[in-house]
């Protein structure tokens, strides 16, 4: 039973500070919920995700989206298109 606990420990540790690691930051959390709340689409811009932040009260500048974006790419959370390099999710 001490395995399965230690094993289940090592598996949210390797999520949580690896994997899920961006969605500590409310900025990052943000940005993949527009992507979520835009996943009909086949992709969104940094300037669609500029406005809706804007439309939630935040202000967060398209370096620091971009920033974020290639976090969440990095984490395999949201893909790049290859042609445009428009990221989706």
């Amino acid at each position: 039973m001490e395995d399965k606990k230690q094993s289940s420990h090592k598996l949210y540790d390797s999520l949580f500070d690896g994997l899920l690691k961006p969605l500590h930051s409310r900025n990052a959390r943000k940005i993949f919920e527009i992507f979520n709340q835009y996943i009909e689409y086949n992709y969104i811009t940094t300037h669609d995700i500029e406005i809706e932040l804007k439309k939630q009260g935040l202000s967060i500048n398209k370096k620091e989206i971009n920033s974020w974006l290639l976090t969440l790419q990095e984490a395999q959370l949201v893909l790049k298109l290859n042609k445009r390099g428009k990221p989706v999710i």
